[in-house]
C-alpha cells in the first residue's frame, strides 16, 4: 500500500479519452465522435476518472491519483505539468504558459510516491528548440505517417508558421540534417533529454518515476539509454510483452473502441482510444512493475 499519491501525465490515452462512451447516462447519446470538452459534464468526467487506468492503479495500492485536468497533450506539456507541480522551474515561479487550458496543481515531494509518464507522439510538442531559440511549431500537424512518410518535406511547413520562423527553421534544417529522418531523430532525442533531466530532478527529491509509450518512435533511443530503459514499462497481455500501446493495438485491434465490438444503441463508435478493457490491461501492466520496484 502507498501512503502517497501517484501523479500520471500523458495525452488523451492517460486522461481516459473515449471512456465517456461507456457511461450509462442519457447525455452520451448526444455526444459527437469528435471530442468536445464542453459536452463532458461532471457525471461523465467522474465516470472517466473512475474507470481509467490511473484510478485502477491507485485503487490497487490504496492511494489516490492525479493527472492533468485537460484532455489531450504533448510531451512538453507533460514536462511542464511536472515542473510546475514540483516547483522545478529555475526562477522558482509557477509558469503560466498553459494557464488558459490547465488548472494549477502543486505538490510537495513527500506527497507523491510515483510520477508515471506516458510518452505521446514525439512531434506533438507546442514548441521546438533550434539551438537556443524556441520556435512555436507542432510538427505533428504537418508530418505524415506510415505509407505516406516519403511525402514529408520541409516546404510543407510553409504556412503553418510565420515567414520569419520558417526561414529560421529552414536554415537550421539545411545546416544540420541531410534528410527528414535525421531531423526526426534530433527532436526525438531532444524530447528524451528533457524528460531525463526532469526525472533526475525528481530523483533528487525522492520521487520515483516510470515511463511508458503510446507510439514506437521513441523505443530504440530509450532502449539505448540505461537510465531510461531501467524506468521503462512494457504492456503485458496474453503472456506477451508489448513495447508500446500501438504494438498492443496491432496484436489485438479490438482494444481500440473503433475496432471493438462495442456499440451504442446499435451503432459503432468511431473513436480510436483504448477500450475500457484495455485500461484494465494497462493498469495491470503498471501494477506489475510498481510491485517489483
Amino acid at each position: 500500500m502507498f501512503k502517497k499519491g501517484i501523479l500520471f501525465t500523458g495525452c488523451s490515452y492517460t486522461w481516459g479519452g473515449g471512456l465517456e462512451w461507456y457511461a450509462p447516462y442519457k447525455i452520451v447519446d448526444t455526444l459527437n465522435t469528435k471530442f468536445d470538452v464542453n459536452s463532458i459534464n461532471y457525471a461523465l468526467y467522474n465516470f472517466i476518472c473512475k474507470n481509467r487506468f490511473t484510478r485502477l492503479v491507485a485503487d490497487h495500492f490504496g492511494t489516490w491519483d492525479t493527472t492533468r485536468h485537460g484532455n489531450g497533450g504533448s510531451d512538453d506539456m507533460s514536462i511542464h505539468f511536472i515542473k510546475q507541480a514540483f516547483h522545478l522551474y529555475d526562477d522558482d515561479k509557477i509558469n503560466l504558459s498553459y494557464s488558459n487550458i490547465e488548472k494549477i496543481q502543486t505538490y510537495n515531494p513527500d506527497e507523491i510516491e510515483y510520477v508515471i509518464f506516458q510518452l505521446t507522439d514525439p512531434f506533438r510538442n507546442n514548441d521546438i528548440m533550434l539551438d537556443d531559440k524556441k520556435i512555436s511549431l507542432n510538427i505533428a500537424s504537418v508530418r505524415l505517417r506510415e505509407h505516406q512518410k516519403d511525402k514529408n518535406k520541409i516546404s510543407n511547413f510553409k504556412g503553418f508558421m510565420s515567414d520569419e520562423y520558417f526561414e529560421v527553421f529552414y536554415k537550421f534544417y539545411s545546416e544540420n540534417f541531410n534528410s527528414w529522418e535525421e531531423m526526426e531523430v534530433y527532436f526525438i532525442k531532444q524530447n528524451l533529454k528533457l524528460i531525463k533531466e526532469t526525472f533526475q530532478k525528481l530523483d533528487e527529491l525522492g520521487v520515483k518515476t516510470k515511463i511508458w509509450s503510446w507510439h514506437e518512435e521513441y523505443l530504440p533511443y530509450i532502449f539505448d539509454d540505461e537510465y531510461l530503459s531501467n524506468k521503462f514499462m512494457k504492456l503485458k497481455y496474453d503472456n506477451k510483452e508489448f513495447d508500446c500501446l500501438v504494438h498492443l493495438f496491432n496484436y489485438n485491434p479490438k482494444f481500440q473502441i473503433s475496432k471493438s465490438d462495442y456499440t451504442r444503441n446499435g451503432k459503432k463508435i468511431f473513436d480510436d482510444h483504448s477500450t475500457i478493457e484495455c485500461h484494465r490491461i494497462i493498469a495491470d501492466s503498471i501494477i506489475s512493475y510498481l510491485e517489483k520496484d
